[in-house]
C-alpha cells in the first residue's frame, strides 16, 4: 500500500547491469526484446510526483527533461490522457549512457509514480516504458529485468513485462558488486556497432548458461561474452586480472566494468581500482537487490 505525504508520491527502482544478451526483433515493440542475464543492483533511482495545478513538468537531477525515451513514454500516456498535472522530480544517482540501465530506471520510475493519477495497472505502465525503450533503441531487456526480476535475473523470453519471462536467482548478501565507469557509450551506438556479433555470440553464450543457471557460470560466461564482443580488451583484462586475485569474477558491459567480491575484500579491490585511474566517473559499490518489490514512500 502506498503512503502519500504532503501530496507527494515517490517510487524507487533498482538498476540493472546485464552480463550477456541476444537481441530479438519481431517488428512489434511489445514482443521485441532480448534473452540474456544480468544483475539487479543498488542504488535506486528515486522519482517523486508533486501534485500541482500546472501541466506536467519533469526535472531529472534538477534539470529540465531532456530524455528522449521518457518523452516518448509520456507522449504515449497523453494519447489517452489529455492533461497530466504535477511536477516529477527524478534523482538518478548513477552516470547515464554508460551501462547501468538508467534510461529504463528513469522512465519506469516516472511512469510508476504517475500510477495512481492515471489509474493504470503497473504492468501496463511498465509495458509503455519497454516500448519507449525499444522505439528509441535505448534498451531491449532492462525494463523486463528490473520490473519482473531480482538478484541474478535471466530473461528466457523476450518482450515487455507481462509478455517476456524471467527466472531469478538470489545473489548472496555477502557479495559486493563494484563498478567502474570507463567512459560513455549509448545503447543505440552499441546496437548499431555490434548488432551482428551480439546476435551470434549472445545466443551461443545464452545456450551455455541456460544449462547451468548459477552465479559462477554467469560470471564466467559474462566475461567470455564481453571479451569476444570487445567490451573487455586484452589490456583491460590484464589490468583487472592483476588486481583481482580475491575477486569472484568480473566482466564489462558497454562502458561499465563490473567486479564481484566477497564483502571482506571490497575495500582492498576499490583501492586497487582507484590506483589504476581507469574510472572516469568514480568507483561505485553496490549490493544485490534480492526482492522484486518496488519501494514506495
Amino acid at each position: 500500500m502506498s503512503l502519500l505525504r504532503n501530496s507527494e508520491k515517490c517510487v524507487e527502482v533498482p538498476h540493472h547491469v546485464t552480463g550477456f544478451w541476444r537481441p530479438i526483433y519481431t517488428g512489434d515493440p511489445l514482443t521485441t526484446g532480448s534473452i540474456g542475464a544480468g544483475l539487479i543492483i543498488s542504488p535506486y533511482t528515486k522519482t517523486c510526483l508533486h501534485d500541482t495545478d500546472e501541466k506536467l513538468k519533469v526535472l531529472i537531477n534538477n534539470s529540465i527533461l531532456e530524455h528522449t525515451t521518457l518523452k516518448t513514454a509520456l507522449e504515449k500516456l497523453l494519447e489517452h490522457n489529455k492533461e497530466i498535472m504535477g511536477t516529477i522530480l527524478v534523482n538518478e544517482p548513477l552516470p547515464v549512457r554508460v551501462g547501468y540501465a538508467t534510461s529504463s530506471t528513469i522512465t519506469l520510475s516516472t511512469l510508476l509514480a504517475l500510477k495512481e493519477k492515471l489509474g493504470l495497472p503497473s504492468t501496463s505502465l511498465a509495458q509503455i516504458a519497454h516500448v519507449a525503450e525499444v522505439i528509441n533503441k535505448t534498451g531491449l531487456g532492462d525494463v523486463l529485468s528490473i520490473y519482473s526480476g531480482y538478484g541474478l535475473t535471466v530473461r528466457t523470453k523476450p518482450g515487455a513485462p507481462g509478455i517476456g519471462e524471467v527466472i531469478s536467482v538470489r545473489v548472496p548478501a555477502s557479495i559486493s558488486i563494484i563498478t567502474c565507469a570507463l567512459g560513455v557509450m549509448s545503447t543505440q551506438a552499441m546496437l548499431t556497432s555490434y548488432g551482428a556479433y551480439l546476435e551470434k555470440i549472445g545466443e551461443e553464450i545464452f545456450n551455455k548458461f541456460i544449462e547451468e543457471i548459477e552465479l559462477s557460470n554467469f560470471l564466467r560466461l559474462a566475461k567470455e561474452f564481453s571479451t569476444r564482443i570487445g567490451f573487455l580488451n586484452d589490456e583491460l583484462n590484464k589490468q583487472i586480472t592483476s588486481i583481482c586475485k580475491n575477486c569472484l569474477g568480473f566482466y564489462a558491459k558497454k562502458k561499465v566494468l563490473t567486479i564481484l567480491v566477497e564483502d571482506a575484500y571490497t575495500t582492498e579491490i576499490v583501492e586497487k581500482i582507484l590506483k589504476t585511474k581507469l574510472c572516469v566517473m568514480g568507483v561505485h559499490v553496490h549490493y544485490p537487490v534480492n526482492t522484486n518489490k518496488f519501494t514506495e514512500s
